[in-house]
């Protein structure tokens, strides 16, 4: 049995942009999402760069963000990437 999968929607939270259009065109102009670590404090670590998702708030693509607020960051961008999908495949 040949199972098929069709992909009506896409979305994407990632360190060169918080949705499609903005990631696509960051990775067409060849920009890097990699810094200085900011979300916490590196000191300690042997090295203080990485790819964060700076700037990210679920506000900005749920109406009930604060019901989230306990939830890992992993979490977050999967519920906005969640959204943004559906809202790309027009259902």
């Amino acid at each position: 049995m040949q199972r098929r999968v069709v992909v009506t929607g896409m979305g994407m939270v990632t360190p060169v942009g918080h949705d499609l259009e903005s990631t696509w065109s960051s990775l067409q102009e060849g920009r890097s999402g990699v810094g200085e670590i900011s979300l916490f404090d590196a000191s300690s670590f042997p090295t203080r760069i990485a790819a964060e998702a700076k700037g990210f708030d679920l506000a900005r693509y749920v109406k009930d963000a604060d019901r989230w607020v306990e939830h890992c960051r992993n979490t977050l961008f999967a519920i906005a990437a969640a959204r943004m999908a559906v809202d790309h495949s027009g259902l």
